[in-house]
């Protein structure tokens, strides 16, 4: 996950620092996912997703395209600034998959 995490943030041609403040986190704690000393729980995984139109597959296991396609109004709201705020049915439901991908990520490593 690191190289692709690296990947990301030069694809979005950013800074180290913005992009860990942009999700919430610290410098620390994002060279510390860069370095692969330690991996983003669940929280920041969901934001990077959310604030960058991430693939989460693609983020975790390198499963499919980088960025997701947008398709939805509420998506095209958020690429586009006017965001709305997601229901919790939305959320519970992001919750639940990235719990998921989590546990595969663990299955994964366990089988090696």
């Amino acid at each position: 996950m690191k190289e692709r995490l690296a990947h990301l943030i030069e694809e979005l041609g950013i800074l180290k620092k913005d992009f860990a403040d942009s999700i919430g986190v610290s410098t620390g704690n994002l060279s510390d996912w860069l370095s692969g000393k330690t991996e983003p729980s669940a929280k920041p995984l969901s934001r990077i997703s959310e604030k960058y139109k991430v693939n989460l597959n693609w983020l975790v296991v390198g499963n499919g395209p980088m960025f997701l396609e947008t398709t939805t109004i509420a998506d095209q709201r958020a690429v586009y600034g006017k965001k709305k705020k997601p229901d919790g049915d939305a959320v519970t439901q992001l919750q639940e998959r990235l719990e998921q991908i989590e546990k595969e990520v663990r299955d994964m490593r366990e089988k090696k």
